[in-house]
């Protein structure tokens, strides 16, 4: 019988893992990690499922490099030396950055469990990487198109999905006829490093719309989240015009405490947002410094990071552990002058982050900015939550926890890089799936989608589904 399950998202979003078993074949898209804290010990939790052990499975499509899409990814490959596994360009170079930098925050995760009598399984090691990454299997996409020899049957495209450098959307066309679409993380809006996607051309697409049957896969992480429409305007134009009035409120905010003498601290992940935050500030004209693994990934997703570089308008800590240390705390004290100081990770949990904030955070000039998602349990969301004044705990690097006063401003601006409601509901509208299966979203995000495209009277679907965690949906 063919099926979709959800194997991962065990809590909406987090370890995703997509599973398409149809006439005889079996796909799965994507493998990652959703970070787990149980007391003072941190881990990464995989996928429900075993990774299919003992099952056949004909093709791995990785959508994209973020670690709740590619966390696990070495290991699922490692149980299925049989499949095909494909990823682009783009990501496949990410991932040798990223998947190390994992692997080690995993090995100090495990060794200090040990140190406290709990055991915690290593999702992959080293050799798994390098199989993954560099595999007899592997086919890497550099442009968009076709296949039809990947499986047996079957004709498969890729297409980018905006959301991040290197993302893909399928588009899959099985011996039955009835095609299959699933979008990956996805954003119509541009975002500086990677532009939108709405839908491919019709160069691509060659009537795959048109084709009877069509089940539609679509992430909702924003699925309640719509922008200011105004009339007479598109998508794209209004998109634009909602990112330009956060810039303008985001460099307020920067300005101000450049006025009063502060630090602007953007503590972010290093793959994307670093990257889209140096390209936004320095065009602004802002001086910058970038730390820990967000030095490697602005090199890997920016082009024009060396020049701005040799030009003094981008400034990397260094590497030397003494130079870097005194680097820090010179910036950190405000004694290099003016700067943004964007470091990993946007927790706080873990990263140079960490240190810059021991110093930062108790500056009442100062001021965090938090510029994406703020995770429930995090110390972020802690900070946003006390008054000022108040103590947070940071958990050093080997050092272990120390209490910091928190007396700077805190502010947040959301750069999402997933689509808004409005993003979502055009492309299910320009699709017309005859079904619909809506997932990677919260119970809000699921029911303002919901709401928005069966409220339209030119959306002839009402087959529409949630895919959540180990339901099995049934497929055309």
């Amino acid at each position: 019988m063919s099926m979709f399950c959800e194997y991962g998202q065990q809590a909406g979003i987090g370890a995703s893992m997509s599973v398409i078993r149809k006439d005889g074949k079996v796909i799965v898209v994507d493998s990652g990690i959703s970070f787990e804290k149980n007391g003072e010990l941190n881990f990464q939790l995989g996928p429900t499922g075993n990774y299919l052990q003992g099952e056949y499975v004909d093709l791995f499509i990785l959508t994209h490099d973020h670690a709740d899409h590619s966390g696990s990814a070495p290991r699922f490959v490692r149980e299925h030396p049989e499949a095909v596994v494909v990823m682009s360009k783009k990501v496949n170079e990410s991932l040798w950055v990223m998947l190390y930098d994992s692997l080690k925050i995993q090995t100090f995760d495990i060794k200090k469990a040990a140190g406290q009598g709990v055991t915690i399984e290593q999702i992959f090691n080293e050799d798994d990487l390098v199989n993954f990454l560099n595999g007899a299997n592997l086919l890497i996409i550099e442009e968009p198109g076709w296949y039809n020899d990947i499986v047996e049957g079957w004709d498969i495209g890729f297409y980018w999905a905006g959301h991040n450098p290197g993302a893909i959307s399928a588009y899959m066309i099985p011996p039955s006829g009835k095609p299959i679409q699933i979008t990956g993380d996805v954003s119509t809006h541009n975002l500086g490093i990677v532009d939108g996607v709405l839908t491919p051309p019709e160069s691509f697409l060659n009537g795959f719309y048109e084709l009877p049957g069509l089940t539609l896969i679509t992430e909702a992480t924003n699925g309640n989240r719509s922008i200011n429409r105004r009339p007479g305007r598109s998508l794209q134009e209004d998109l634009a015009h909602h990112i330009e009035k956060i810039d303008k409120a985001f460099f307020k905010t920067i300005d101000l405490v450049a006025s009063r003498g502060g630090v602007a601290f953007c503590p972010a992940f290093a793959n994307n947002r670093i990257p889209r935050l140096v390209k936004k500030l320095v065009q602004a004209g802002y001086p910058v410094w970038v730390d820990g693994l967000g030095r490697k990934m602005t090199h890997i997703q920016l082009q024009e990071a060396e020049q701005w570089k040799k030009e003094g308008k981008l400034n990397f800590f260094s590497e030397d552990r003494v130079q870097g240390s005194q680097e820090r705390e010179a910036a950190d004290r405000g004694e290099l002058g003016f700067c943004v100081i964007l470091a990993p990770s946007a927790t706080l949990e873990k990263g140079f982050a960490v240190e810059h904030a021991e110093r930062i955070l108790p500056g009442t000039n100062n001021a965090l900015i938090s510029t994406g998602h703020i995770f429930e349990g995090s110390v972020t969301k802690q900070i946003f939550e006390i008054e000022r004044g108040r103590t947070i705990w940071l958990n050093r690097f080997k050092a272990g926890p120390v209490a910091v006063n928190v007396r700077c401003d805190v502010h947040h601006f959301d750069y999402t890089g997933h689509d808004y409601q409005d993003g979502l509901a055009e492309r299910i509208l320009k699709a017309q799936p005859e079904t619909l299966i809506i997932h990677h979203c919260n119970d809000d995000g699921f029911t303002g989608l919901v709401d928005k495209v069966t409220s339209n009277p030119n959306l002839m679907c009402r087959d529409i589904h949630r895919g959540i965690h180990l339901q099995e949906i049934p497929l055309a």
